[in-house]
């Protein structure tokens, strides 16, 4: 009943008005009930005061005849005063039961006669028999006094009163008549309350039901035009088009119909402009993110049903940045618009030549610079094909206003059903993809794989962890000796960081350490191997070799956050680590993406008495002005060119870096030494410094401070 009360209108109203009228006629019939209570008291208390005055005057009558009769029996024999005769008269009187007294009495008011046989109050003063209050004595009356009635009546004789007589009688036998002739009304007035209460009750009824019934045709003559509304909203809400709200009514309901259908009219004339903006692109009328979703679904299914191939490719444009930043967002707008018309010409065409399957291919804009096409395929060979075509529309540049753009692409390409099942699936396997092409150089488009999974996997495991790994101490330092050539002693050594993961066992370095180096999670790491190497190099390794030197692989974000540059120096104040024994080792290319901040960086270490080593030398930047302007301690030769050395020659790109580092003053180090005539061709080009696992592998804390007590190598690996 709430549930309908609150889902109709009309119920509600006609339960309102049932309620009101059923409130105020209740009242009324109460009210009535209450009157007919008080008519029916005053009636039957009036009733009985009628009957009760009516008896007793009828009794006084009758008293005040028979008064008259006894007094003119005794005129004579009271003219007489013959006793014996009025008292014949008397005795007869007395005999009755309700006479309470009877008195002859004269003039004076004394006794004459008492209807007694001894005249026992003869001569007595009437008011000493009679009860006080009785003032008439010689005139006709009857007065109720007590259970008696009073009656006295003049004994005359022609016009001379001669004396009174006066007697009282009982009238208890009108009394209970009185009590009877009441009883008989109360009954019959208490029949009739019975009769006009259950009218009035019955009435009642009738007329409720008839205002229920009244009521609800009230109710639902006024609700119906509403009612129709809400049936033609539901309609409308169900996109039938064909509704229409007017109800040609000039009163209040037809004006709001009229409002409905001037807003309906509105909504409708807007659906399409809202429908654009929910699933298309503003910018370039495209197909957007949720449209995608919704047709990319369709699209499955269909294929699925009808046994075909897809094949979705994420295309994100290289370097889109530079031209919002160089040429305005607006040419950016513009140099988009023509991209997607360019997507939109080569959807037609495949389209057009059968390349695609029987549905339409999608185009769509995710947002930025990301583009999106969904290719359905009757021959999963022919998404390679589609894929040098996407990415040949991006070889010609694009003009505008007199500009031209080289905008290049990186595409990611997912096949259905091979990579994926679902549009989730497809849609971030297609995402892995061109993020791969991008990592591999962009400008390319890539099939996804299993692999791109398992490397993404690897990242966020990577990302997600390491800062718990610094937490909970997963990770550790290994130390790789440097020994120097010309004495054979070991001289100092390269701190490796190392994580022991709780579930995947000993990461390699390669696999965490350039994930690491491209999140903000890098400068946490650095200042963690800062802190340890410094703490291990005061308290276990200086106190055995003061001149020890150890190196620190420090990423190049270093040198581009001065609040990394600085944390490094506090470190080392803090633990109170001489700047000389401490080198940074920083790779020759991250040093080349700012120079004059590198340059800053550098001689703010420099004044604080730390040494810089170039990592990985000639593998990077190609100029060498930068040792000659640049405050660089020594260069490390990467492993690459001392494994290109042949027994029995000398690798020329060896022999100028060791030449340069002389000429210029600073020190070399030669990395990967692991045969003996590497090491043998690198003593006879008169190299200073070298590491490898020919002369000693990454080892624990404890193992190199047992090699430190060694003085010489051993003349084998020596020879």
């Amino acid at each position: 009943m709430v549930a309908l009360l609150r889902r109709s209108i009309a119920t509600r109203y006609g339960a309102i008005l049932m309620l009101v009228t059923i409130g105020a006629s209740s009242a009324l019939l109460l009210f009535s009930l209450y009157i007919l209570q008080g008519v029916y008291s005053r009636i039957t208390a009036a009733g009985q005061d009628v009957i009760e005055t009516s008896i007793v005057r009828q009794v006084s009558r009758d008293a005040l005849l028979l008064a008259e009769t006894l007094a003119n029996s005794l005129a004579d024999p009271v003219y007489q005063r013959d006793f014996s005769a009025i008292e014949d008269i008397l005795s007869q009187l007395k005999a009755q039961s309700e006479i309470g007294y009877i008195y002859i009495y004269d003039k004076d008011r004394k006794i004459l006669h008492d209807a007694s046989a001894d005249l026992l109050a003869y001569g007595q003063p009437l008011g000493s028999r009679i009860p006080a209050g009785l003032g008439n004595h010689f005139r006709p009356g009857a007065r109720a006094l007590g259970q008696y009635l009073h009656v006295v009546y003049p004994i005359v004789s022609g016009t001379t009163t001669l004396a009174a007589v006066r007697f009282s009688v009982s009238y208890g036998a009108a009394q209970t008549d009185i009590d009877k002739m009441s009883g008989e009304l109360v009954g019959t007035l208490s029949g009739l309350h019975r009769e006009v209460r259950l009218v009035l009750l019955l009435g009642f009824v009738i007329l409720v039901l008839c205002i229920l019934a009244l009521s609800m045709t009230v109710s639902r003559c006024l609700t119906r035009p509403l009612k129709d509304l809400a049936i033609r909203s539901r309609l409308v809400r169900a996109n039938d088009e064909d509704i229409s709200f007017s109800l040609e009514r000039e009163d209040e309901v037809g004006e709001l119909a009229e409002a409905l259908e001037q807003m309906r009219l509105r909504v409708q004339s807007s659906h399409g402009e809202v429908s654009r903006l929910a699933f298309h692109d503003p910018l370039t009328g495209l197909a957007n993110r949720r449209l995608l979703q919704q047709e990319l679904e369709q699209l499955l299914s269909g294929c699925k049903q009808r046994g075909e191939f897809l094949a979705m490719m994420f295309i994100d444009l290289d370097h889109f940045k530079q031209v919002n930043d160089g040429a305005g967002h607006d040419v950016g707008d513009q140099v988009l618009t023509l991209v997607a018309a360019r997507l939109q010409m080569l959807v037609d065409d495949v389209s057009h030549e059968g390349l695609a399957g029987a549905v339409k291919p999608l185009i769509a804009r995710l947002g930025g610079d990301e583009f999106t096409l969904v290719f359905p395929l009757r021959d999963v060979a022919g998404a390679d094909t589609l894929a040098q075509r996407v990415s040949a529309l991006f070889a010609d540049p694009v003009s505008l206003a007199g500009q031209c753009f080289n905008v290049s692409a990186s595409i990611g390409i997912t096949l259905y059903p091979e990579d994926g099942e679902t549009a989730q699936d497809m849609m971030r396997n297609a995402d892995i993809a061109m993020y791969a092409a991008k990592h591999a150089g962009r400008h390319q488009y890539s099939f996804f794989c299993q692999d791109m999974k398992t490397q993404l996997q690897d990242h966020l495991m990577v990302l997600q962890g390491i800062d718990q790994a610094i937490a909970e101490s997963q990770l550790f330092l290994e130390y790789q000796p440097i020994i120097d050539l010309q004495t054979n002693q070991l001289c100092g050594a390269e701190a490796l960081v190392r994580w022991n993961h709780p579930q995947h066992g000993l990461i390699p370095p390669i696999r965490f350490i350039p994930i690491v180096e491209d999140s903000d999670r890098i400068e946490s790491l650095t200042l963690w191997v800062m802190e340890r190497s410094c703490r291990a190099l005061r308290q276990d390794i200086l106190p055995q070799a003061p001149d020890f030197k150890l190196s620190l692989n420090v990423s190049g974000v270093a040198l581009q956050s001065d609040r990394l540059r600085d944390g490094i120096l506090d470190i080392l104040q803090r633990e109170q680590v001489p700047p000389r024994n401490l080198r940074i080792e920083i790779t020759e290319t991250t040093m080349m993406r700012n120079v004059e901040k590198c340059a800053e960086t550098l001689l703010h270490w420099q004044h604080a008495g730390l040494r810089v080593l170039i990592d990985d030398f000639g593998t990077g930047y190609s100029s060498l002005s930068y040792l000659t302007t640049l405050p660089i301690d020594g260069l490390k030769i990467d492993r690459s060119f001392i494994n290109n050395q042949l027994p029995g020659t000398y690798c020329p790109v060896v022999e100028a870096i060791l030449a340069l580092s002389k000429s210029l003053g600073i020190q070399s180090i030669a990395e990967g030494v692991e045969t003996e005539y590497q090491l043998q061709a690198l003593r006879e080009m008169k190299a200073t410094h070298a590491q490898g696992y020919l002369l000693g592998c990454p080892m624990a804390l404890e193992k190199l401070l047992e090699r430190m007590g060694d003085v010489e190598l051993e003349q084998e690996s020596v020879e």
